[in-house]
């Protein structure tokens, strides 16, 4: 959900992490360590499948509330007509995929430049590219959470379903 706060002048992205994004490795502190966020663990109905060659995860999803374009500003303007709402998961899958979700509360200026960031760290730069950037909903206490996340759209090597639902480097 982004929102703005007219007083302070700050927006809020949500963004969901399942790979070398969340807390416990380095590129969390790259992109995330001078902002202000919140962070608490999240579930998405997904499939998590993991590129063998490289050791990296991609995340498969059964649908999406929007998908994401260069132009970030008129996503994130996009993205402030879904909000979150009190709701249960409706997992399809046996389990769900365990993320983080990552609650930015920054200037409209920091938020766009830390998704242009993250959109070049995953290689997302359009439809061909391995990663799309898409608003999906995941869940968290008690909540549907709209929540920007990079999914597979075209991997360079063949992925394996991932056997946990829940990545790490270690396997």
């Amino acid at each position: 959900m982004e929102r703005s706060d007219r007083k302070t002048n700050t927006e809020k992205v949500n963004l969901f992490v399942y790979g070398l994004l969340k807390r416990r490795y380095s590129y969390h502190n790259l992109f995330f360590s001078r902002l202000t966020k919140e962070v608490q663990i999240a579930y998405i109905p997904g499939i998590l499948l993991v590129d063998i060659k490289r050791n990296i995860p991609f995340l498969k999803v059964e649908t999406f509330v929007l998908q994401g374009s260069k132009d970030i500003r008129k996503d994130l303007h996009l993205a402030k007509k879904f909000t979150p709402i009190k709701s249960k998961p409706n997992y399809r899958t046996k389990k769900p995929i365990e993320g983080e979700l990552i609650v930015v509360k920054e200037s409209t200026q920091n938020i766009v430049k830390l998704l242009k960031k993250l959109d070049d760290f995953e290689g997302f730069s359009g439809e061909d590219s391995e990663y799309m950037r898409v608003l999906i909903n995941c869940y968290s206490n008690g909540y549907s959470i709209p929540a920007w996340a990079y999914v597979a759209n075209k991997p360079k090597y063949p992925l394996q379903q991932y056997p946990l639902s829940n990545w790490s480097v270690d396997g």
